[in-house]
């Protein structure tokens, strides 16, 4: 493994901090202006677990996960609530949880299955996982009351609830539809033309978080790994909650080689302008006070102090370390990395 230069004062890496509660306020506000449906009377209220264990009725993954439970991020009730008002809004139909590799995706993505499944259980389910190539790796219709059945192709039924891990090609008609994905341009960039569907941006994991994880779900790892890390490939669970070794040193090699172009300034800027998001790179949700909230472009961040001083190390070998700092100061196009969230 590569010796990373160390950095004492980063410049592109800043802590992420996310304002959950802001959010969190600004959805019940909406839920209690629109007056939305509650549950019926005799239905009691989805439990909220820290952690929750896979079932042998879970929808397919895009990536094998073979835990027996999996942690309960606090945002995936938030972020449920505004998915929920979102598609009983009347303007969207289609919308992508879209957040950085690593992020936890797939886990809300199960979450949500259950959840809908349990608030709403009249109601069909088509769930599916695609590449992201958008292609399609396994479909599975969920009657009521009825386990999955595996479809060669996902069918045409009107008025189901299609989840998606990973990104389609293509969303359905005449349907409700959330995609759990990354922000992959062949599904992202043709959406922009369709108003009835919005991208809500989800944040990375924080350290307290992982450590609660490992505590929670008996991994097994001590602080001071979760720590170094995280030091590295920051709030990507994949990675820094991972208990194989070899798939670690492959994740820390891509994580590497993704900045090996990078000599200059300019050809930072061309990674951090770019539509696809290179794993060094964390999206942080901005979050505004219309409606839905955190669906505005998202802020994004080196992921780590480790990365940080790798970038500024290989852009230092071609310009004075002065007048490049100054230069960064100065330029408008990264204050968002020069300035606290």
């Amino acid at each position: 493994m590569e010796n990373l230069p160390e950095l004492s004062a980063p410049i592109f890496y800043r802590a992420i901090h996310f304002d959950l509660c802001k959010l969190e306020s600004l959805v019940s506000s909406t839920k209690e202006a629109r007056r939305t449906a509650s549950l019926p009377s005799d239905s009691e209220e989805y439990k909220f677990w820290i952690t929750q264990p896979r079932l042998p009725q879970d929808p397919p993954l895009t990536y094998s996960y073979c835990a027996s439970k999996f942690y309960i991020r606090q945002c995936y009730r938030v972020y449920y609530d505004l998915m929920m008002e979102c598609l009983e809004s009347g303007q969207y139909d289609l919308l992508t949880l879209c957040g950085s590799p690593g992020s936890g995706k797939s886990m809300f993505y199960l979450y949500t299955f259950h959840r809908y499944r349990y608030e709403h259980p009249s109601a069909t389910i088509v769930t599916a996982a695609f590449h992201d190539n958008c292609t399609m790796s396994t479909c599975r219709v969920y009657e009521p009351g009825k386990g999955g059945v595996r479809c060669d192709k996902i069918p045409t039924i009107e008025g189901a609830m299609y989840l998606y891990d990973g990104p389609p090609p293509r969303g359905p008609r005449k349907s409700k539809m959330i995609c759990f994905s990354g922000p992959v341009p062949k599904w992202i960039v043709p959406q922009r033309m369709n108003p009835r569907h919005t991208c809500l941006w989800f944040p990375p994991w924080t350290l307290d978080e992982l450590f609660d994880v490992n505590d929670l779900c008996e991994i097994g790892l001590s602080r001071e790994t979760i720590s170094e890390r995280f030091d590295l490939f920051g709030g990507c669970a994949r990675y820094t909650l991972a208990t194989d070794e070899g798939f670690i040193d492959l994740g820390c090699d891509h994580l590497l080689r993704q900045t090996i172009s990078i000599f200059s300034f300019s050809h930072f800027l061309d990674c951090f302008l770019q539509e696809q998001i290179d794993d060094f790179l964390h999206l942080v949700p901005t979050i505004d006070y219309r409606f839905p909230f955190v669906n505005k472009s998202p802020q994004r961040r080196v992921c780590s102090r480790a990365i940080d001083a790798r970038i500024c190390n290989r852009i230092w070998k071609t310009v004075d370390t002065n007048i490049l700092v100054e230069r960064l100061r100065r330029d408008t196009q990264v204050q968002l990395f020069l300035t606290n969230s």
